[in-house]
């Protein structure tokens, strides 16, 4: 059941469902600049974004659009892409990255093993160049059942459809609405240090000194940090390892030992 439909500015809206009693999902449209756009242009529409994404802190979120960004494959690193990423990555890409990280999501199309002709979702004109600018980024991957791109379905766009089967389990009524803090994401031993380091960094360089915020602005500020160093330092936690409690002199001193023999 829809619930909210908004216009947030020209290139972002919002549309609420309603999924159970106390359980919502919020869909995100988006229109990102061009990569041709200046850089203040660029800046103003994913800080704007960012703060509708703090607001909506429903159940299940979702942010789909036009990103005019190529996000390229994976690195391994911040478990944002899955293995079937397409090609090269370009700067609109990497702050869709940054924002997919910072906020818990996942990029939906890269977790699929789709033919390369089935992944490009823009032309250009003379169609000659083709690129998969369009994206879907969702904060819990466990209701994704497919992902695809409609190649046969013709309408007068340069763009192609994106078609998301989602799928929610009856349990999710009991869990009152709430999600439950992420418990199986563990820092080993060996990353603490760089983690400390690299929050130390962020909190420096976003540190505005001519301005005095509230607690609770700081409060958000010092929780997003945290939650970004979790998804790029931190692993999921399956069962015990010894290499996950030592610390990273330790860690190296073994892997001599290991070569030593």
């Amino acid at each position: 059941m829809v619930t909210e439909v908004k216009g947030i500015t020209e290139r972002i809206c919002t549309l609420k469902l309603r999924i159970e009693t106390k359980i919502q999902m919020v869909v995100i449209q988006v229109y990102a600049p061009t990569s041709v756009a200046d850089k203040q242009e660029k800046q103003e529409f994913f800080q704007k974004l960012q703060e509708v994404m703090d607001e909506e802190k429903e159940y299940y979120i979702v942010i789909m659009g036009d990103w005019n960004g190529k996000v390229g494959e994976s690195n391994s690193k911040g478990n944002v892409l899955g293995p079937y990423g397409v090609r090269e990555r370009n700067e609109m890409g990497e702050k869709i990255i940054e924002l997919a990280r910072t906020n818990g999501c996942k990029i939906v199309g890269s977790y699929y093993n789709k033919n390369e002709k089935r992944k490009w979702t823009w032309v250009s004109p003379n169609k000659i160049t083709k690129n998969e600018i369009d994206h879907m980024l969702i904060n819990d991957m466990s209701i994704v059942k497919n992902y695809e791109v409609l190649a046969r379905f013709k309408h007068d766009s340069h763009h192609r459809i994106c078609r998301c089967k989602i799928q929610i389990s009856n349990r999710v009524k009991f869990r009152g609405g709430k999600r439950r803090k992420n418990t199986n994401v563990i820092i080993p031993q060996y990353m603490v240090v760089k983690a400390k380091e690299w929050v130390k960094r962020k909190l420096a360089y976003e540190e505005q000194p001519n301005e005095t915020p509230s607690m609770q602005v700081i409060h958000n500020h010092l929780e997003k940090t945290l939650n970004e160093a979790s998804n790029i330092f931190g692993k999921k936690k399956e069962k015990e390892n010894t290499d996950d409690k030592i610390t990273e002199n330790q860690r190296a001193h073994k892997e001599k030992g290991r070569i030593a023999q």
